[in-house]
């Protein structure tokens, strides 16, 4: 055999075996991706407030929720309703923190879970525009993340996180 011969033979050798070790990477992340997604549950709006730790308030309007469950849960929830309503139902909660005039725990306002990028939009750290609050809190074995926002009237939106690790 010649010598160009054999580098063409071990060049296609190592091009079989680069595409086998893609194609057996591609195969293992596509099985680990099918696992992943049989072990996730969706969340429905009673499992959400239910986890949350309490129905949201009777006044409340505009009420959406979205979450997922599987080695732990993140649920994200928004509404409106009137702030004293709003207020009994974080103390409800057991949220004694105070809530902190211009604070934010969300690092961005953008959607974590599928779904929600039409409703879920909470100020974000840094945020200088409107007139809201927040507060960070762990209670028992769930970390709470909150902003309510003043929408004027007397009423406010709130967007909440709740998650367990």
């Amino acid at each position: 055999m010649s010598r160009r011969s054999a580098i063409i033979l071990i060049a296609v050798v190592l091009v079989g075996l680069v595409a086998l070790a893609v194609a057996g990477y591609l195969a293992l992340r596509s099985a680990a991706d099918s696992f992943l997604l049989g072990m996730t549950q969706t969340l429905d709006e009673a499992e959400v407030a239910a986890f949350i730790g309490a129905p949201f308030p009777e006044s409340a309007t505009g009420v959406a929720t979205a979450g997922e469950s599987a080695l732990d849960t993140i649920v994200v929830a928004r509404f409106e309703a009137p702030l004293p309503d709003v207020l009994a139902y974080l103390d409800g909660l057991g949220l004694t923190g105070p809530l902190q005039p211009g604070y934010s725990p969300f690092f961005s306002s953008e959607s974590l879970i599928k779904g929600t990028e039409a409703w879920w939009s909470p100020p974000a750290v840094g945020d200088a525009t409107g007139n809201f609050s927040g507060l960070y809190q762990q209670s028992g074995p769930k970390y709470y993340n909150i902003v309510v926002v003043d929408s004027g009237g007397g009423r406010a939106t709130v967007y909440m996180q709740v998650f367990n690790t």
